[in-house]
């Protein structure tokens, strides 16, 4: 408890002020969502369903539903499938653009955007790997529809303003260097091709030939790459709390029932 409280009081997990009780109240339930889940905050029976319900939009996007009621936090996981992540090339391509997403869209600058998030209990975290572009949070019920509001806002309208897009390239160099030779980056590596062979796609690509793709991406690139894979027929939103589902797909439906199909990319299965 002590390391989920002391945890919960770093700043690099949280943009928005506690003052407010309600938010303060449930601050270590909202660190993660591992530690949200292992139960020593709930109930020690919880009438969970052991599979999710699965509904689909006309457009064709996947959203999975787990309706938690004795939950007093909401957890939330889309992936936008990328394609066929084989190449350093593709793996930097989905990497910077799923993080010039929030750098502006054709309703909202980056500053609006950066001003909503931060009311947010938590941020979105927005992860890449080989297959797909992850965004994840725990939120608070009442923040729902704020946080699907900026979801749609930067997967719908993303313009990739020029001004930001040598800022993204340099902070996502620095992150490479960073993961370069970092024990973590090693031992997932050696393990993956222990486990799935020497080219599994589990292994993050190498280092230096995703910094010298990175270095070459444009901007018209990235542009093409977004409209050939971010699509409401490539996306699977998932998500557990307190809520009707059926509530709940009704909003998500007027958020994103317009979101366009991309014919070239339908990844999702269907069983």
């Amino acid at each position: 408890r002590a390391r989920v409280k002391r945890a919960a009081l770093r700043p690099r997990y949280f943009k928005a002020s506690f003052n407010d009780e309600r938010k303060r109240d449930k601050l270590p339930l909202l660190v993660s969502a591992a530690s949200a889940g292992r139960g020593r905050s709930f109930p020690a029976t919880r009438a969970v369903p052991d599979q999710p319900v699965r509904m689909s939009l006309g457009n064709g996007l996947t959203f999975l539903f787990v309706n938690d009621p004795q939950s007093p936090v909401c957890f939330f996981h889309a992936a936008v499938g990328a394609g066929d992540g084989r190449s350093t090339q593709h793996y930097s391509l989905g990497g910077i653009t799923a993080h010039m997403l929030r750098m502006g869209t054709s309703h909202l600058r980056r500053e609006e955007l950066d001003r909503i998030e931060g009311s947010f209990v938590r941020p979105i975290d927005i992860m890449v790997d080989s297959v797909c572009s992850r965004f994840q949070t725990t939120f608070l019920p009442e923040d729902f529809s704020r946080v699907l509001d900026w979801l749609a806002e930067i997967w719908t309208r993303p313009i990739f303003p020029d001004e930001y897009f040598g800022d993204v390239k340099e902070k996502l160099s620095r992150a490479l260097v960073f993961q370069q030779g970092h024990p973590e980056t090693v031992i997932n590596n050696v393990l993956c091709k222990l486990m799935c062979g020497a080219r599994s796609r589990l292994a993050s690509p190498p280092i230096k030939a995703l910094l010298k793709d990175l270095e070459l991406i444009t901007r018209e690139e990235v542009a093409m790459f977004y409209k050939q894979h971010y699509a409401a027929n490539t996306t699977v939103i998932a998500m557990g709390g307190p809520f009707d589902p059926e509530k709940i797909m009704s909003r998500v439906d007027e958020r994103l029932g317009q979101w366009q199909q991309c014919a070239e990319n339908k990844i999702i299965r269907q069983e």
